[in-house]
């Protein structure tokens, strides 16, 4: 039972103590009668001893993964999460979660060498797997592995684990997805719901987005979504009407190229755009001694918020950047990936390719 009273203590510990009554009744394994016994009004540290009372009375042993897994997927924000993808010629993608947990547990258990702890819940359109190998050390939540797969999709997303686990891990799903490679698509991030719209509708986004929601509103096979609580903008507040915006046109005119650019639904969540950029040297004007350089100027940019993509938009809707904006800012929906490598082009290659193309 050590080990459920540690998952127990790291529940409690990652919730808010009002959301902790919330999250054992979506749980389910608690009576009301369990759930008196509680004092919620207490300190953590009392609410999980009392509930790891409860589940060792009541022998609840796996069945505290599953708890885990719940407030793990209230809460995917704690997480940082990376987008995968199942290449191959024909990846089987079609399982339910319980065949997912029986093929799991079928070829972890001969490679691993303790207990193979394995929770498979469907939540939000997913199939969300909690997998925990526990040998002779103590309980450590960091080698805890969260993972999902979109069904009928060829996409994963998993949290950060150790390269061991991960390497046993990619092995174990090709085999189960009859696929060739497991390929990162550059895409990380703690917003998990955008992480899984880009990947999920990587042609539909930016300028393209507002046919999705036209479909989505008009065909009624499809559920709507929830609306977004929205506050009032600065532009709709209601001047008097003595007052004249004298930049109202171009004001106009840089919303026009910005809903043009990036579309006019909200921008998915990415909390970072990383580039790395070997090139050749072009500031020469303000660097003269570098202009004879020929070796590569390499150097890493990061641009970090808690939304990167609806600031940027911001700052050219304030007119604090310069429209239009670089092509790699709004291509950013479409190739789903916040982390880019900016290379030289050979000139020779890029010959060559002109040739082949005419």
């Amino acid at each position: 039972m050590d080990l459920e009273k540690s998952v127990i203590r790291r529940v409690v510990s990652k919730c808010r103590a009002r959301d902790i009554e919330s999250l054992l009744k979506k749980w389910g394994w608690l009576t009301d009668g369990d759930m008196k016994k509680i004092n919620f009004r207490a300190s953590k540290r009392v609410i999980a001893s009392q509930i790891s009372d409860i589940c060792k009375a009541k022998g609840l042993r796996e069945e505290v993964g599953d708890l885990d897994l719940l407030c793990t997927q209230l809460n995917s924000f704690g997480l940082k999460w990376t987008v995968l993808k199942l290449k191959g010629s024909q990846p089987k993608t079609d399982f339910d979660p319980l065949e997912i947990q029986d093929r799991l547990l079928g070829l972890l258990e001969p490679e691993c060498h303790g207990e193979v702890h394995l929770n498979v819940k469907s939540f939000g359109g997913a199939t969300w797997v909690r997998l925990y190998i526990k040998d002779d050390a103590p309980f450590r939540a960091t080698d805890t592995v969260y993972f999902l797969s979109y069904p009928h999709t060829p996409i994963l997303i998993t949290c950060r684990m150790k390269v061991k686990i991960r390497d046993l891990l990619y092995s174990v799903l090709l085999e189960i997805f009859q696929a060739e490679e497991i390929k990162e698509l550059q895409l990380t991030g703690h917003h998990l719901p955008s992480l899984a719209d880009l990947a999920l509708q990587q042609n539909a986004q930016g300028p393209f987005q507002k046919y999705r929601d036209l479909m989505e509103e008009e065909n009624p096979l499809v559920r709507s979504r929830l609306l977004k609580k929205t506050g009032t903008a600065p532009e709709e507040i209601v001047w008097e009407s003595r007052l004249t915006d004298e930049n109202k046109e171009q004001k106009e005119r840089r919303q026009e190229k910005l809903d043009g650019t990036f579309g006019i639904s909200t921008q998915p969540t990415l909390e970072k755009l990383e580039y790395k950029l070997n090139l050749r040297f072009r500031g020469t004007t303000f660097a003269p001694a570098l202009k004879d350089r020929k070796d590569l100027f390499r150097c890493r940019v990061k641009f970090e918020g808690p939304s990167v993509l609806e600031g940027t938009k911001n700052l050219g809707k304030s007119g604090l950047a310069t429209l239009p904006m670089p092509r790699h800012l709004f291509k950013v929906h479409s190739l789903a990936k916040n982390h880019f490598i900016i290379a030289e082009i050979d000139s020779s290659k890029r010959a060559k390719d002109r040739s082949t193309t005419e």
